[in-house]
């Protein structure tokens, strides 16, 4: 029996040695491990593998360098799916190391293609993209430089090759929230200092240096006034939620893993969820599948949809919950009295389901869809507020006596009647005479 080597007696011997072996990889040409194997997965979620060189190793922080060129396929890979594999193998003795992991690909280094020959260079001046099957080995480099080294001067054009770094900061107002506004006692604490170093940071960045700062919040109204100023974040964008038009693009980005049935209409779909965010249509779209699938369905159809609008909106359905009969004809009753009152309104919404399910807190529902408007004016408010009390009028009218039922209703058109008269301006005194 072959006897095995010393080093893998001890995890931390092992550890040293695949190192080692690492920063061999970097050094030597000759070194097994300095030519690696990149697997990645294409765009149609097929792998992909190809061997690359190994430029850099950090133990500190456990990072593997290469470099490419932007025109490789495996950039674009890495872009549409950043997980990857890197397979190194020493013949001599016998160690085949795997590692799994996510990428970051960094463009404008500048520090590394510094120390690249201009041998090195010239790969990256190629007219052809990297990649491409050809029977000569030069072929897409310039005829000069086939036996002759080209010159830093000209080496130096292959680093419009290289790529461009951009740093998104999500959720900034964790670390960006105005100066002194700490709602806890005191105000020097770790996040003002994390802000103070992050606007000296941003200071040092100047125009030449192909670094873009993006950062998203939810807050825009507490973030400090000097990581707004001109130079740090130039241009605000508001992102509103969705209009009909790009809901429909944005069902059509997350219909295409599913499988659908002939009768889904994706503008349909967007006509019926007005409000919804594009997190939100991608719940829709994945609660369709589930519910397609827990029915055994091998397609998605129309009604999977609208089912899996019914229980984003509502909630899930308890037909369990003990109602009894009485209170069952007094819920119906009310939502028949939304139904009516708004049907028989001019500026109401129209109607788009009754249900006496109990979904979530409510016992029965009566949901609308609202048209797409960037003003109201007071006859349609009113005719929403009618059509929102039609449900207790219809309980005092035909059972003699009123519910708790109106809870939500009368919330909803007290809410409602004081924006008109408070905010509006809408009350018919507005004006003296």
């Amino acid at each position: 029996m072959k006897e095995l080597p010393k080093f893998y007696n001890s995890l931390e011997e092992t550890r040293k040695e695949i190192f080692s072996l690492l920063f061999q990889g970097v050094k030597k040409r000759k070194s097994n491990f300095h030519n690696l194997v990149l697997n990645t997965i294409d765009l149609q979620n097929k792998p992909d593998a190809r061997t690359v060189v190994l430029r850099s190793f950090s133990q500190e922080d456990l990072t593997i360098g290469i470099h490419t060129d932007n025109r490789s396929g495996k950039v674009e890979h890495l872009k549409n799916n950043n997980f990857t594999c890197l397979v190194f193998y020493d013949d001599q003795k016998k160690i085949q190391l795997r590692i799994r992991g996510t990428t970051n690909i960094e463009k404008s280094k500048k520090e590394s293609w510094d120390k690249l020959t201009n041998w090195s260079k010239r790969c990256y001046l190629t007219s052809n993209p990297p990649g491409q099957v050809s029977n000569n080995p030069t072929s897409g480099f310039p005829n000069k430089f086939e036996s002759e080294a080209p010159s830093s001067e000209e080496a130096n054009k292959g680093f419009e090759n290289f790529t461009v770094i951009r740093i998104f900061i999500d959720e900034i107002d964790a670390i960006g929230r105005a100066r002194g506004k700490n709602p806890n006692m005191g105000s020097n604490d770790e996040r003002e200092n994390s802000l103070n170093q992050l606007l000296t940071e941003m200071d040092g960045f100047g125009t030449n240096t192909n670094v873009i700062v993006i950062a998203a919040t939810n807050r825009a109204d507490v973030l400090d006034k000097a990581l707004m100023r001109a130079g740090r974040f130039d241009r605000q964008i508001f992102v509103d939620l969705p209009d009909l038009n790009e809901r429909r693009e944005i069902f059509k980005v997350h219909l295409k893993p599913l499988k659908l049935s002939k009768q889904v209409d994706v503008n349909f779909l967007a006509r019926q969820t007005p409000g919804f965010s594009g997190a939100d249509i991608a719940n829709v779209c994945n609660e369709s599948a589930l519910i397609a699938a827990r029915k055994g369905k091998k397609s998605i159809n129309k009604q999977d949809f609208l089912d899996a609008v019914d229980r984003i909106i509502g909630g899930m359905e308890k037909k369990s919950k003990i109602i009894s009969p009485e209170e069952k004809k007094t819920i119906a009753f009310h939502e028949a009295g939304h139904a009516t009152v708004s049907w028989m309104l001019q500026y109401a919404s129209p109607l788009v389901k009754v249900t006496i399910v109990p979904r979530g807190r409510s016992l029965g529902a009566a949901w609308y869809l609202p048209e797409e408007r960037q003003l109201t004016t007071t006859q349609q408010l009113e005719d929403e507020m009618c059509a929102a009390l039609g449900g207790r009028a219809a309980e005092e009218l035909f059972f003699k006596k009123i519910s708790t039922g109106a809870l939500s209703d009368l919330e909803k058109v007290t809410k409602q009647a004081y924006a008109m008269i408070s905010i509006y301006g809408m009350n018919k005194k507005r004006f003296r005479k």
